[in-house]
């Protein structure tokens, strides 16, 4: 099926965002934020993580029990000392150029994402080289083992190391990939991407499926529909009634305070992803105030996790308080003495008081049009204010807060003090995967800061098969990230979608980005 770009203006919200791309096999989704950004390891952001699914492909998947599968890995093997990993592709892999997937591609695009991402640097410390024995075998040497290597090459979220073309690769250098060629089972149509508005994804009719069934990002990706088309609506009631009037399909993340009354109508599927959403306050840790940790402790002083979450959520069971820095009930979550969630303003104040702050103004980074996480920057800077801190909002377009919190200017020159972002549990659950818990400083996560005991303590995690000894490293890392006050872990929520009942067919759970193989129009 072939796309063409508009030639013509038609009136109207959704049917100047839809008019492209009418045929019946096109599937309409409006996703959960606006797509800018399109090379999915130049950020964190995880819309740009799910156009990466969509496009490219991995060399192995992570599948809904959280097991780590074969995708793109036909075979592999490690040797006795478990230094050498040796990888035999799938035979018949293309990129939508028609050009095969090589050993070299792979190779090209793992030694940048290692330079992109927390858990690939960590693997990048112990590869001594990689090299192709063929065209479809290659190897990955280490100079100590790397117990995390295959969670490392399947992770199913930010930083995901997707195979890109090395020619591609090697034309962005040092900045972002700009022409998207990928081999996965969708197709960019780059000349009809609007930045912000709308992105087409045509089946990749030269894809070959894995045999298995589909599951999380691993088995069989076997394309059932012609298209899919991204319509992103910012106002929340024109995008569910472009869905009721079948001008969309699929609401990827519904707003919170739509949820009850979608919940009642008979014509409507919620779909619940509980617990889908971590929230975590980041600090620029390199400029006032917050490069002082006794005032990064103020602000942590006065959090509240209950009153952000219900201002934020405001939907019953669907929100609760989790202090550990790893999403409660996984592997090494604990709880901390160093924060309770629940504010002690007289304290906070006390603390900025022996700091000396001198009431500069913390600028707060705001995104009204991310559904998620809208209104957690105003109940931060009111909580802030009530502990003694002078605060200023800087409400932005999705685009520019991603732009803005990798500025390392100071707030009064255009800078910012602090974001919150929501992320997906599978982003934090291990240290060395966790951007959060990154201590490199410059070198490291927006906010930047620096501590080399962080830094040693997640070299270690990195060298312990000993799960018992992982569990101990991981609970010190969380004790001195409190302890310094990196982050503030600000609770945990639940998502949700909406589609119109019986009218899709095979949309796989959720395990961190939505994924549209396998899904099927029903109601057409």
């Amino acid at each position: 099926m072939a796309f063409f770009p508009l030639k013509t203006c038609v009136i109207g919200l959704v049917a100047a965002s839809i008019a492209l791309g009418a045929q019946a096999g096109t599937l309409r989704v409006v996703p959960s934020a606006p797509l800018q950004i399109l090379d999915p390891l130049s950020t964190t952001a995880h819309i740009t993580r799910d156009h990466g699914f969509m496009v490219y492909d991995t060399l192995f998947g992570t599948d809904a029990t959280g097991a780590i599968q074969p995708q793109m890995v036909e075979s592999y093997s490690i040797d006795a000392a478990k230094t050498t990993w040796t990888f035999t592709l799938r035979e018949g892999l293309e990129f939508h150029d028609g050009s095969p997937v090589t050993s070299a591609d792979v190779i090209a695009s793992l030694q940048r994402w290692q330079t992109l991402d927390i858990m690939g640097g960590k693997m990048k410390e112990r590869t001594v080289r990689m090299r192709a024995d063929d065209d479809r075998t290659f190897r990955i040497e280490l100079s100590a083992p790397f117990a995390l290597m295959l969670e490392a090459l399947g992770k199913p979220s930010s930083i995901v190391p997707f195979i890109m073309q090395k020619s591609v690769v090697d034309a962005a250098g040092t900045g972002p990939v700009t022409r998207i060629v990928g081999s996965g089972p969708f197709r960019f149509v780059q000349e009809a991407f609007k930045p912000g508005e709308r992105a087409i994804y045509a089946r990749n009719a030269r894809y070959r499926p894995r045999g298995e069934p589909a599951s999380g990002t691993a088995g069989g990706k076997t394309v059932r529909v012609d298209a899919v088309e991204w319509v992103f609506l910012r106002d929340p009631q024109t995008a569910v009634n472009a869905l009721r009037k079948k001008e969309v399909d699929f609401l990827d993340t519904a707003p919170f305070e739509q949820v009850p009354d979608l919940q009642k109508d008979p014509g409507l599927e919620v779909i619940d992803r509980p617990l889908s959403l971590s929230y975590v306050m980041r600090f620029n840790a390199m400029t006032p105030p917050f490069n002082d940790p006794r005032v990064r402790r103020a602000a942590m002083l006065a959090m509240s996790q209950e009153a952000i979450l219900k201002v934020q959520v405001n939907v019953p069971g669907a929100f609760q308080s989790c202090t550990s820095v790893y999403p409660c009930g996984t592997t090494y979550s604990s709880p901390s003495a160093h924060y309770t969630g629940k504010p002690d303003f007289a304290a906070a104040r006390r603390l900025l008081e022996d700091a000396g702050y001198d009431g500069t103004p913390v600028v707060i980074l705001d995104t009204p049009e991310v559904r998620a996480q809208n209104k957690t920057a105003a109940m931060i800077s009111a909580l802030l204010r009530l502990a003694g801190f002078r605060t200023r909002l800087m409400p932005l377009d999705w685009a520019s807060w991603l732009q803005k919190r990798t500025s390392m200017l100071p707030p009064d020159q255009g800078g910012w003090s602090i974001f919150v972002a929501g992320w997906s549990p599978l982003d934090l659950t291990v240290p060395l995967s966790s951007a959060p818990l990154t201590a490199s400083g410059r070198a490291g996560w927006p906010g930047w800061f620096e501590d080399a005991e962080v830094e040693s303590l997640l070299a270690q995690f990195a060298d312990t098969q000993e799960p018992a000894r992982q569990k101990a490293i991981a609970t010190l890392i969380q004790e001195r990230i409190l302890a310094q006050a990196a982050i503030v872990p600000l609770g945990q929520a639940s998502s949700y979608s909406v589609a119109r009942r019986h009218s899709l067919d095979g949309l796989l759970p959720r395990i961190a980005a939505t994924v549209y193989w396998n899904v099927s129009l029903s109601d057409k």
